[in-house]
């Protein structure tokens, strides 16, 4: 069962495709499951939550979700950046009914206003990993997104592989499930978000479910590098999806 799990539509402040677009091209590649992330940011120097428009794209995205019954598994879901630092408009979020929550660190900087904005790329780097950590404490949210983020920007980008499993083994305990995001690999980069070695971690530590997914901005990425992700999941590691924001296993969805 092939499905992605985070795309962003002309509801998304840097993408112009439209749903339809994306499900045209689920059909044409065999994608049978797609869930809609339209990004939610609620910080002050950068806001989309207060003129998001929710009940818009929920009418939308319901139709839809009857118009290919049987086709294609509509999904609603948000990407929301820093949800532990905006606990009502995630309270709000929550309150939508919607089938996935993704959280993932965007703008940490935006958030550390005594940190000097041209900070070293190792300095932004350590803040953002603190900044997974302490999302991931707060929960919330149903996904981990881009682990890893910084190294899709940075050619020099160093890990700190410590802090990287820290936040996997705290996604364990809090049912959170990490995202592979295969965008890293479209701009040229070796490895997905995270590299597959890091889930191998996961699992180690019992970690059973991710999610691999896109990051779409255009319906042309749909479902890019899945199967040369998914055929390298360590043992005991499976897809999901999120169904009224509770885990499914894509082997057990039923269309």
């Amino acid at each position: 069962m092939r499905a992605d799990l985070h795309i962003h539509t002309n509801y998304s402040f840097d993408s112009k495709a439209t749903a339809q677009q994306y499900i045209d091209m689920a059909i044409q590649r065999g994608v049978k499951v797609l869930c809609f992330t339209d990004h939610i940011e609620a910080n002050q120097l950068f806001n989309t939550f207060n003129d998001f428009q929710f009940e818009r794209r929920a009418k939308e995205f319901g139709e839809l979700k009857q118009e290919y019954k049987g086709q294609v598994l509509i999904l609603s879901g948000v990407e929301f950046g820093e949800p532990h630092l905006h606990p009502k408009e995630l309270q709000f979020v929550n309150s939508l009914g919607l089938d996935m929550i993704i959280g993932s660190v965007h703008y940490p900087l935006d958030y550390n206003m005594f940190v000097k904005k041209d900070c070293s790329r190792r300095e932004y780097e350590r803040i953002y990993d603190s900044f997974v950590y302490d999302m991931v404490s707060a929960g919330g949210f149903d996904v981990l997104g881009h682990i890893d983020l910084p190294k899709r920007y940075h050619d020099d980008y160093v890990e700190d592989i410590d802090q990287l499993r820290r936040s996997m083994e705290l996604c364990v305990r809090q049912g959170i499930v990490p995202e592979i995001n295969t965008s890293s690999l479209r701009k040229g980069l070796a490895h997905p978000m995270p590299a597959l070695s890091l889930v191998e971690y996961y699992a180690q530590h019992g970690g059973k479910y991710v999610t691999v997914n896109s990051d779409s901005h255009a319906a042309n990425d749909l479902n890019t590098d899945y199967d040369a992700v998914t055929s390298q999941l360590p043992s005991g590691v499976q897809c999901c999806c999120f169904v009224n924001r509770k885990i499914v296993p894509l082997s057990e969805l039923k269309i």
